[in-house]
């Protein structure tokens, strides 16, 4: 009887792994595509601190804003063995809201970016319209298209407070 549960049990996890095998994205392949598909605006030296404003005014006036298409959804990816975390149209809502403010930033040194999760933004039609990765302290942000207002991603205190607050609801 022993045996027999045990089989069942190997199953279920060569299932469960396969599923996730299957069913986690690449996201390398995928931020290529985007960058494809939606133009980046976040190239410039640090001398762009310098005329930091007025780019970001530029954006705001041309409506540039992070994901460039319409939001429909978002999912929270961990490493390979987490769980996933669906966020719903309003929290996904507030999290692009808090991506495009520039005051969620910060100037400075950010350091050596080591993934940690991986918030994918979709359409209303599952298409993949944006990434934004997160380090292990979720201060580190980079996302794909990137803009000028989004600095080098790295968040604020305030911005820090307001992220780990959206995706803990």
């Amino acid at each position: 009887m022993k045996i027999r549960n045990l089989k069942y049990l190997l199953i279920g996890i060569i299932f469960l792994l396969g599923y996730r095998f299957f069913t986690y994205p690449n996201f390398k392949k995928v931020k290529t595509e985007l960058r494809e598909k939606y133009a980046d605006f976040s190239n410039g030296t640090d001398e762009d601190r310098l005329t930091y404003k007025a780019d970001v005014l530029k954006e705001q006036t041309n409506g540039i804003e992070f994901p460039q298409a319409e939001l429909g959804s978002a999912k929270i990816y961990g490493k390979f063995f987490s769980a996933d975390q669906k966020l719903n149209l309003t929290q996904a809502k507030q999290l692009t809201e808090l991506l495009n403010d520039s005051s969620s930033y910060r100037w400075g040194e950010i350091g050596t970016f080591i993934s940690y999760k991986t918030i994918v933004f979709y359409d209303s039609e599952k298409n993949v319209i944006g990434i934004t990765e997160l380090d292990s302290d979720l201060r580190q942000t980079y996302s794909t298209p990137s803009t000028t207002a989004m600095k080098w991603g790295n968040l604020s205190d305030n911005g820090l407070r307001k992220l780990k607050k959206i995706i803990s609801e």
